[in-house]
């Protein structure tokens, strides 16, 4: 993919299997675009049900493929749409500075669209899950966006007021990778299973203790989550990054 041409090759026989050209930005494109162009894009092509998507960094288009014989099904303009996140459930995922939206991958038909003007802008690349997509926005936090209507779901807040980066999944919890830092948010189920397993093994726990105290923080109950903290500092075996006390205890006012 590049060059003005996207190419499948059958691995086995490493023969060409067939070519599409698409329209590349003309010179003048390029100069009124101040080289922002080509930070417009996806490196490779997102393959599903039997169709191939490409947004090339050196082209206008949103351009989806058959897989099978390379032959167009659809071409949009980009429109600002300089992040592909992916296909679920029939539906194309694309990320914009201003709005996320669904698309129909057999037809290119829009199924929704989040403007993102009064929500916040991405700052990095989100996380497509079955059911929704992890944004990271400059407001500074994560949203979940549900992908069946577009609704958000869920907001996660930076606890130090750090920007989030590109982020990426790992055993129940999101990392965010910034521009000099390193940041974890916690899945909400997998963060309640673990606090429950920590409680099973250890009753009075200071992990178990501090990060229920946390969740009930989140969801309201700050009295409750004042009581954990307490006692969970009162454990001399609790390990707190610098910063972690006084973030909880300011969230909580």
């Amino acid at each position: 993919l590049g060059a003005g041409c996207v190419v499948a090759v059958d691995a086995a026989s490493r023969s060409l299997l067939w070519a599409h050209a698409y329209a590349r930005f003309t010179p003048d494109e390029h100069e009124r675009g101040g080289g922002a162009l080509l930070s417009a894009g996806e490196p490779t092509a997102i393959l599903a049900q039997g169709f191939a998507v490409v947004s090339p960094y050196d082209g206008p288009g949103l351009v989806c493929l058959r897989l099978r014989d390379g032959h167009p099904v659809w071409h949009q303009p980009k429109r600002g749409r300089s992040r592909v996140a992916g296909i679920v459930n029939n539906c194309l995922i694309v990320v914009s500075d201003t709005a996320v939206e669904s698309l129909e991958v057999a037809t290119g038909r829009r199924v929704w669209k989040l403007p993102l003007a009064d929500i916040g802008r991405p700052s990095g690349r989100g996380i497509l899950t079955p059911g929704s997509l992890l944004l990271p926005l400059d407001t500074p936090e994560v949203v979940e966006i549900g992908l069946a209507d577009g609704r958000i779901q869920g907001r996660s807040r930076s606890r130090g007021g750090n920007v989030p980066g590109n982020l990426v999944a790992h055993r129940g919890e999101i990392i965010s990778r910034g521009v000099d830092m390193l940041e974890v948010f916690h899945q909400e189920t997998a963060l309640e299973s673990r606090i429950e397993t920590a409680k099973t093994r250890e009753p009075s726990g200071p992990w178990a203790s501090y990060w229920g105290a946390q969740m009930a923080i989140e969801q309201g109950d700050v009295r409750r989550g004042l009581e954990l903290v307490s006692q969970a500092i009162s454990s001399p075996s609790l390990r707190l990054a610098p910063g972690d006390l006084s973030d909880t205890l300011v969230r909580a006012l």
